[in-house]
């Protein structure tokens, strides 16, 4: 099928800057072959632009508003994960815009992603639309936090929300390693590989 990708990331204030740029670059790599055979600069960049979009300082409400009216295969997330105490839980979240305010942090987690993820189509159907993949790109975005309290990773809300493939990292990731992951994963994903090789 004919892969659709949203590359949402965020940097908002009190987190370091994520490498946005390698990651943009790493997934145009990935999509080369469906853009490949367009000669005309402005035909290839109309092409990427029906495999790609990428959505810079984002918040919870415009991923929503992208998934809505996108229709997107794949949905790529980069952004820090940052610790919040839920009463006498640890969890972790996405540090992403806020929404009212792009110069503010909003940590956003599992269950509020998965909303902005899986919103209603902007079609008339009315039905909710469901990337295939998510990746996450931070750290901790697969950890659960402490076993004191009820609920899962960010990774584990998506899947349990509908998602059939959902990637995310228990371990700190270093941009390094989260440019490698991008190449390696969606290299093999579009070209039809088993994500679980």
């Amino acid at each position: 099928s004919r892969p659709k990708i949203l590359f949402a990331s965020a940097s908002p204030p009190g987190v370091d800057a994520v490498p946005r740029d390698a990651h943009t670059l790493a997934l145009r790599y990935v999509i080369e072959p469906w853009v490949y055979y367009h000669a005309d600069d402005e035909q290839r960049e109309r092409r990427i632009g029906e495999h790609l979009t990428v959505l810079t300082d984002a918040s919870v409400d415009s991923i929503q508003q992208a998934c809505a009216s996108g229709e997107y295969t794949h949905v790529h997330i980069l952004a820090h994960g940052v610790p919040y105490e839920q009463g006498d839980d640890r969890r972790y979240g996405l540090a992403l815009h806020s929404p009212r305010n792009a110069a503010q942090k909003d940590i956003v987690d599992g269950t509020r992603l998965a909303a902005a993820l899986r919103p209603h189509a902007d079609r008339e159907n009315d039905s909710l639309t469901c990337p295939t993949v998510v990746t996450i790109a931070s750290c901790e975005g697969g950890q659960g936090g402490t076993v004191v309290g009820a609920g899962a990773s960010i990774a584990h809300a998506l899947h349990e929300a509908g998602i059939p493939l959902v990637v995310g990292s228990q371990f700190p990731l270093s941009f390094q390693a989260s440019v490698v992951m991008v190449q390696v994963l969606y290299t093999g994903l579009l070209n039809g590989g088993d994500p679980r090789r």
